[in-house]
């Protein structure tokens, strides 16, 4: 025997390692349950659906008993929904009382009432297909309900005290406001029925586990206010996106299951994948940030060998064919173009191509961060010069934002942000709260599992490539090892994620509806092996400590009871109905216009949707009134935009952090001598002409007509 066939003989065979999935029926008697597949499968179902109705009544008792809200008139409904809630709404309200559907679109896209003097495509520039669609479902239901008489609503007069006249007061699913609301709240239930599907279907078994979906909807509930604003501020884009993100987050579960390592997933798979991501896309100028954190997850996944190089592609393709058509249906929004999610996709095709010929050079624990790091740099690097080309600066603000949290530079832009809680760090006192139902402590035990199931696997790969080094075949072994129990494509892109999520969420506060309900649902698909016989004990004993402290939280949220009462903002809208023309324009804070455009409608002249370059320029010209600027200059910048009345809000003008005073002094080169031009505006107004002359005050308020 030669040397060479000696040497052969010595060595040892590396193993190809094959995922095998159980079949169901091999499934339903393997220890992991009593329940067969069909009733698993009837139970999950029966779950999401319990889920979604209490959720969807929950939220509607909420917002009921928040601010009263069925014995409020039109108009007090309506000023309750100030800044952005108020804004969006107020387009609903245009494509409702248009003589037709087709008008109502028209004025959307040629809107004069938000930035005068300017006419704007509002569905280009704006979120708002979620308006367009509920007001063309009201106008539908309306007409059926007046063909065939139905009874819709309630009308009755309410007694507001002796100083405020009465009111009318209509209540029903015929009336506008209650319609919107409904399907806002409607949704919301489908939240919690997505994640009841989502947790589930987490494990990677054939089998779905219904008491995965009961914990799951039981930390949601419990943990309610972490994981959502909808009960108290149902027009927020966030209301409507984010279902639509758990019915993606389904779509992406069933793409990579069916999918597998090796399989090629059947085309409905990727249509659903890419529809789902554009339904998200089109309600929220928000929702690019979770589709990059899904990017990057699906990346990870591939660069540890858990996900093929063809069906990473599929999902990349599938979400760009998404952004394009969302592109394509907001009338060329620049802002989805020079966005990071754009480059992200596009830099992360020739990256998976590159991949390949770097994972053959070198061990999976070279391979393997190489190409999220590479995709991270390439990404900025695309971004930077794509926002060159187009000359964009949409999103400009944002990484003002991030550097104002990662530095000491501040920006007015920046501060405008950054002074709301919302945008503020996240609270720790959000992580007591999610400890103490568990939620935290499950959450981060089943991402602890997968880490754990994932480092022992890079080690294992970083073993066989020295060993095939030897044999001289370099190349990676195709398929996952048999060796990662409890773990698939699905389980570690739900695992970066949740990692994503969390930084999106330490950094801003707001963000955290993306983390929470992830957090929770990890927490209820323990990666515990469907075999092992304490899975259902740990299950039962996870239900119990969430259900004790989320039924207090529960109880506590549904205690909140006020009723909405705002005598000088109606006295404000009622002199402007009254005393000023349709076409007379108004300046002000952000959430004052767009009351006057929702409730006078009048036109306005900056408004609360604060992602343009122009906008956020024109709003700080605004702001400056409570700024040292000399009234003589303030006077030039308020007839250069056509401003006819200027409101002013005097609560804004008080002194101390975060007042407008303070911004302005912190953010711009001003003379400390001279004094703050809102306090003149309030305290001496006989001295404000030949530039201004006040025409209405109130203790909240003042009416000043530009004099030209």
């Amino acid at each position: 025997m030669s040397a060479r066939q000696r040497r052969k003989q010595q060595q040892p065979k590396l193993q190809q390692h094959h995922e095998v999935k159980p079949d169901k029926t091999e499934q339903a008697s393997s220890g992991s349950g009593f329940l067969s597949w069909r009733s698993s499968f009837a139970l999950t179902c029966l779950v999401a659906i319990a889920a979604g109705y209490f959720t969807y009544r929950m939220n509607s008792r909420m917002w009921e008993n928040h601010i009263h809200f069925s014995h409020l008139a039109t108009i007090e409904r309506e000023m309750f929904l100030t800044s952005e809630l108020g804004f969006y709404y107020s387009f609903f309200k245009q494509v409702v009382e248009a003589p037709t559907l087709f008008d109502g679109v028209r004025l959307l896209l040629s809107d004069t009432l938000s930035e005068h003097p300017d006419t704007i495509n509002a569905l280009r520039r704006f979120n708002l297909y979620p308006e367009l669609c509920i007001g063309a479902m009201y106008r539908v239901y309306a007409g059926l309900a007046q063909q065939f008489g139905w009874h819709t609503r309630d009308c009755y007069q309410v007694n507001r005290g002796s100083d405020m006249p009465p009111v009318q007061s209509c209540e029903g699913i015929g009336e506008p406001m209650y319609f919107y609301v409904e399907v806002v709240y409607l949704l919301s239930g489908l939240t919690a029925a997505g994640l009841a599907l989502l947790a589930s279907y987490a494990r990677p078994e054939d089998r779905p586990c219904p008491l995965s979906g009961v914990i799951a909807t039981v930390g949601y509930l419990g943990n309610h206010r972490e994981c959502t604003r909808v009960q108290w501020t149902p027009t927020l884009r966030e209301s409507f996106s984010f279902p639509l993100l758990v019915l993606h987050q389904i779509c992406l579960l069933n793409f990579l299951r069916r999918g597998g390592t090796e399989e090629r997933p059947k085309s409905v798979a990727v249509l659903l994948l890419a529809g789902s991501a554009l339904l998200f896309l089109l309600p929220w100028q928000f929702a690019q940030f979770a589709l990059l954190v899904e990017a990057g997850a699906l990346l990870c996944a591939h660069a540890l060998g858990y996900l093929g190089h063809r069906l990473t592609r599929l999902a990349m393709l599938a979400l760009l064919l998404a952004l394009a058509l969302a592109f394509a249906l907001q009338f060329g929004n620049v802002m989805l173009v020079s966005s990071l999610l754009c480059s992200a996709l596009l830099t992360a095709l020739p990256l998976l191509q590159l991949h390949q010929l770097i994972s053959r050079l070198a061990p999976m624990c070279i391979a393997a961060p190489a190409l999220p790091v590479l995709w991270l740099c390439c990404t900025l690097l695309a971004k930077a010069g794509l926002a060159w080309l187009l000359g964009a600066e949409q999103d400009s603000h944002m990484w003002d934002i991030l550097l104002s949290k990662l530095s000491a530079g501040r920006t007015f832009h920046s501060m405008m942000y950054t002074c709301a809680k919302e945008f503020d760090f996240y609270d720790p006192q959000s992580l007591i709260e999610l400890s103490k139902t568990l939620a935290l402590p499950a959450g981060l035990a089943s991402l602890a599992y997968v880490c754990y199931r994932v480092a022992a696997l890079v080690i294992a790969r970083s073993r066989q490539y020295r060993a095939r080094l030897v044999l001289g075949r370099p190349e990676p072994p195709v398929c996952v090892p048999a060796e990662s129990p409890g773990v698939d494509a699905a389980s570690v892109t739900l695992a970066c994620q949740l990692v994503g999520f969390g930084l999106l969420a330490g950094l801003i506060m707001r963000l955290k509806l993306f983390f929470t309900p992830l957090l929770v649902l990890h927490a209820a698909a323990l990666p515990m092996p469907a075999a092992n016989r304490l899975r259902l004990p740990a299950l039962l004993l996870l239900l119990c400590a969430s259900g004790w402290q989320g039924s207090a939280n529960y109880a506590a949220e549904m205690s909140i009871s006020g009723e909405y009462s705002d005598w000088h903002t109606e006295q404000l809208v009622y002199w402007i109905r009254d005393s000023t023309k349709p076409g007379e324009s108004f300046a002000g804070t952000m959430p004052v216009t767009a009351t006057v455009r929702l409730v006078a409608d009048r036109p306005i002249v900056n408004h609360p949707h604060y992602e343009d370059a122009g906008m956020r320029a024109r709003t700080k010209q605004v702001y400056s009134m409570y700024s040292h600027l000399s009234l003589a200059d303030w006077s030039r910048t308020a007839k250069s935009l056509s401003v006819n009345y200027t409101l002013l809000v005097k609560g804004y003008c008080r002194r101390g952090p975060c007042s407008m005073p303070d911004i302005f002094e912190r953010t711009e080169a001003q003379n400390p001598d001279s004094p703050v031009l809102c306090e003149l505006m309030a305290s001496r107004p006989d001295q404000l002409r030949p530039h201004l002359m006040r025409v209405f005050d109130n203790p909240k308020y003042s009416v000043f007509r530009v004099v030209y």
